[in-house]
């Protein structure tokens, strides 16, 4: 196209005109009133049904989600021995003494409550125990073990930490007489697999004696001397664990998740009378009920020994946020009612470097203990 064309096109065009603002004000205002823009095209969207299906499925999506994880979940007894094993592991120290301070109580009034302090060195093969009275503060019992020495206080030793235990058919003598004390007695035979407990039944009765068969279930000695890491071995290896909640420590207001373990088949309770053969008559009962249960006795023998079963009740108060056993019960319950118990707390642990003058017998007055045999 030459110029002289391109030139007469131009001024034969109009120019475009401006639109006043009143007119684009109008022209607005009858785009956004057309029939057209009336329409909400997004919330006809919102609400159309394929919509809210996709919607309803993506929401119960993320519930499914988050919600699971906003709720605390309650351990279970395997990961919670898990978790307490792990710390423990952790927090040991090869080459260091372990120590470790207890306060037990027991209910049943025969046992004064104490506090126990305890030094471990290597497995035991350096190890000393302080027993205190929980009330006066008395040292009741000050024993140290190295290798295979043994010192204590010696005639004023009134808490020994190595358990007699008693195999023979007659009771030794120097025995106390069974009237007098508690004492523990236990058979070495399969078939007599109970641990004996034998006090007297009255106080006004000396002559009446309550023995407790407990089945293997409650040895008060162990009970009282295990460590931490005793009872996580034992429970790791036990069916009967459960979870059982939490709770929170009078005390200390500290929550604890409960771990129990209930045994129906506990024990046993009966009364019999202090005579010369009664050790003989215990041996017998305790044979037939380990073999038969109460099946083992005639309804005679039942009655006239006030013979009861009772049950097991052990729970391991845990500090799951610090990841440590905070402490035990124990209970042996006939029905509702509870015949014993006793409960450990474990107050302080920890590991101290080695020091030789913790386990000098001379530095606190002990001497070779007396072993009887």
């Amino acid at each position: 196209m030459n110029k002289e064309k391109f030139t007469k096109i131009l001024e034969q065009t109009d120019p475009p005109r401006p639109i006043p603002n009143k007119r684009r004000a109008q022209l607005r205002r009858d785009l956004l009133n057309a029939p057209y823009y009336r329409k909400s095209h997004f919330w006809q969207r919102l609400f159309s049904k394929p919509y809210l299906v996709r919607s309803f499925a993506t929401l119960l999506l993320l519930l499914a989600i988050i919600v699971p994880n906003m709720i605390p979940r309650e351990m279970s007894a395997r990961e919670l021995l898990a978790n307490l094993e792990n710390a423990y592991d952790r927090a040991a120290i090869d080459g260091k003494i372990h120590y470790l301070q207890v306060y037990l109580k027991s209910f049943s009034d025969k046992i004064a409550p104490y506090t126990e302090q305890r030094w471990i060195y290597d497995n035991y093969r350096q190890f000393r125990a302080q027993v205190k009275d929980a009330k006066s503060g008395e040292i009741i019992g000050h024993t140290i073990i190295r290798g295979d020495s043994t010192y204590n206080r010696g005639s004023d030793e009134s808490f020994i930490y190595d358990i007699k235990v008693m195999t023979e058919t007659e009771v030794p003598a120097g025995q106390p007489n069974i009237t007098e004390d508690v004492f523990i007695y236990k058979n070495d035979k399969v078939e007599d697999n109970l641990d004996v407990r034998i006090s007297p039944a009255d106080e006004q009765d000396q002559n009446l004696l309550e023995i407790l068969l407990t089945n293997n279930a409650f040895d008060y000695q162990a009970f009282s001397r295990q460590t931490p890491q005793d009872v996580i071995a034992r429970l790791k290896q036990d069916p009967l664990i459960a979870y059982d909640g939490k709770s929170t420590d009078p005390e200390s207001g500290i929550e604890l998740a409960i771990l129990a373990r209930e045994n129906p088949n506990g024990g046993y309770k009966l009364q019999l009378e202090d005579h010369p053969e009664v050790k003989k008559d215990i041996r017998r009962i305790s044979r037939q009920l380990t073999r038969d249960g109460l099946n083992g006795l005639d309804e005679t023998e039942i009655q006239r020994y006030g013979v009861t079963s009772l049950i097991s009740l052990e729970l391991i108060r845990v500090d799951a946020e610090r990841n440590r056993i905070h402490s035990i019960f124990h209970l042996l319950k006939q029905g509702e009612t509870v015949v014993e118990r006793s409960e450990l707390y474990f107050s302080e642990e920890t590991f101290l470097d080695f020091d030789p003058v913790i386990f000098d017998p001379k530095r606190f007055g002990l001497i070779p203990a007396v072993i009887e045999q």
